[in-house]
């Protein structure tokens, strides 16, 4: 790759909020082929960061019901897809309004600009817009590449995944479907509706096991590790990393390496507490 790619590629994956307007992109429209949106942008460094994102018309998507088909159509939409896409994505089923319903979600490029819209089963022709964002906000590239496409990506997580994530049991009563709105290899958020109201869980480190505390083991590798510094020995102590907190208040025993109580959380809600018995520095 010469330095000019490099530095374009660079910049790509440097991007953050501060990009600037898409300069002379080209303009697609909705229609029965498929289309490529390209142009470049400004790096907050003022470098060139060429992009190309690849969107597909409503035909690439035959499991679509009319209605829906129709009330992207009257949007003149066309589904993005992203650098990673080996076959059409952006357009999912799941039931994401109650147990069982038949909903729909799907990414809608018009006019430069990418709405996430929801079709509950009961209303199917009236969307709900979840958000909006510019087709360049969120670029990405496979390793190598010098020019970026589309970061922006849309899933189904089903109630079984979601109660498998201990964090989510404790924030609320999952009986359906919920949307992942991801940031390819950079962020994911479940948004899950909760009796009409939309909820953001951040899931940055819900799928890091070694970022959240749901077990005795975090707990008592800490204390392990401040057990021997005898300025906090006999009083208490606190971490965190992300969102996930512990407190810790050491016992008293021999040369300060007593047991210890402790308690973790994430965020605002309780993850548990335990009592253990520190085996004391080696």
């Amino acid at each position: 790759m010469n330095s000019a790619a490099f530095a374009g590629l660079l910049a790509g994956v440097l991007l953050a909020g501060g990009q600037t307007a898409p300069q002379g992109p080209s303009a697609p429209s909705s229609g029965f082929t498929e289309r490529i949106e390209s142009g470049q942008i400004a790096s907050p460094s003022g470098a060139p960061v060429y992009y190309r994102i690849r969107l597909l018309p409503l035909s690439s998507f035959p499991a679509l019901p009319e209605e829906v088909a129709a009330q992207l159509s009257r949007r003149q939409c066309m589904i993005p897809q992203t650098f990673e896409a080996k076959q059409p994505e952006n357009v999912i089923h799941g039931a994401f309004h109650a147990p069982g319903s038949g909903d729909w979600a799907a990414l809608c490029s018009a006019g430069g600009t990418t709405t996430l819209y929801v079709f509950f089963a009961a209303q199917l022709d009236n969307p709900i817009a979840l958000r909006s964002q510019p087709d360049t906000a969120w670029l990405g590239a496979d390793p190598g590449e010098s020019v970026l496409g589309s970061a922006w990506g849309i899933a189904t997580r089903t109630a079984d995944q979601l109660r498998s994530s201990p964090e989510w049991r404790h924030l609320l009563t999952i009986d359906h479907d919920a949307i992942d709105d991801a940031r390819l290899e950079r962020s994911l958020t479940i948004r899950y509706d909760q009796e009409g109201k939309w909820l953001a869980l951040d899931a940055g480190d819900a799928d890091d096991n070694n970022a959240t505390p749901t077990s005795q083991d975090y707990l008592l590798a800490i204390a392990k590790a401040t057990a021997p510094i005898p300025n906090i020995c006999s009083g208490g102590v606190t971490a965190s990393l992300g969102k996930a907190s512990v407190s810790l208040t050491l016992g008293p025993g021999n040369a300060g390496f007593g047991g210890f109580q402790g308690s973790a959380s994430y965020g605002n809600h309780s993850v548990g507490s335990t009592t253990a018995q520190n085996e004391g520095a080696t």
